[in-house]
């Protein structure tokens, strides 16, 4: 299924916001921005949001810690002040 770039961009930013200045897990990220599909979410959203630098995981990538959370880098704070 074909999603517009522009959607991407405005649900990335909808990730980055729903993180703000929080440390929360996928599930909570999904829920505060509507995203149902956890393997989808990670793969398109929060895995290139790390690898660009813009989100850290408290745990290393592919670690299956139930204890895994994301947070904003001060660059994707920078990010979201734009």
């Amino acid at each position: 299924s074909f999603i517009p770039v522009f959607s991407m961009i405005s649900l990335a930013d909808r990730v980055l916001s729903a993180i703000g200045n929080n440390t929360l897990s996928a599930k909570e990220i999904m829920e505060k921005t509507g995203m149902k599909d956890k393997r989808n979410f990670l793969k398109n959203y929060i895995h290139p949001a790390i690898n660009s630098g813009l989100v850290l995981s408290l745990y290393p990538i592919g670690s299956k810690s139930p204890q895994q959370k994301y947070y904003l880098t001060d660059k994707g704070k920078g990010f979201l002040q734009q």
